[in-house]
C-alpha cells in the first residue's frame, strides 16, 4: 500500500479469528465453545440433536434467524427451554462481546493493510 507500506495480499488483509487450543486429545476450546457453554446453548444443541432427529431441523444452529426451516418451531422451544435455564438470555450479549473481541484481536493482529 502506497500509504501505510503494507502487503496488500489477500492473506495479509482477510480478517483474523481468535485463536483456539487443544486442551487433549478432544477437547478444543475456543471462543465459540466458551459461549455456548456460557449461555447454556450446548444444552438446547443437545436437546435438538436427540429429540428432533430429522435432518431438516437444524440442531447445530438452535438461534439462526428464519433461513433455516423450521423457524416456529425452534423458537418456541428455546422459549420453552429459557422459561428453566435463563443463561439463555445471555446469548446474544455474549455472541456480541465475542464480536467485538474478534473485531479487537484482528485490528492488531492482521499483518496487511488496514487502509
Amino acid at each position: 500500500c502506497p500509504q501505510c507500506e503494507r502487503c496488500r495480499c489477500r492473506a495479509c488483509t482477510a480478517p483474523r479469528e481468535l485463536p483456539s487450543k487443544w486442551l487433549c486429545d478432544t477437547c478444543q476450546l475456543s471462543c465459540d465453545q466458551v459461549v455456548d457453554k456460557l449461555s447454556c446453548v450446548c444444552c438446547v444443541k443437545a436437546l435438538f440433536y436427540h429429540c428432533c432427529p430429522d435432518e431438516d431441523f437444524p440442531s447445530e444452529v438452535p438461534c439462526a434467524c428464519c433461513e433455516q426451516t423450521h423457524c416456529c418451531k425452534r423458537w418456541t422451544a428455546m422459549l420453552c427451554v429459557a422459561m428453566c435455564l435463563p443463561c439463555l438470555c445471555c446469548f446474544w450479549p455474549l455472541r456480541c462481546m465475542k464480536w467485538a473481541c474478534t473485531s479487537c484481536y484482528d485490528a492488531c493482529v492482521r499483518p496487511g493493510c488496514k487502509c
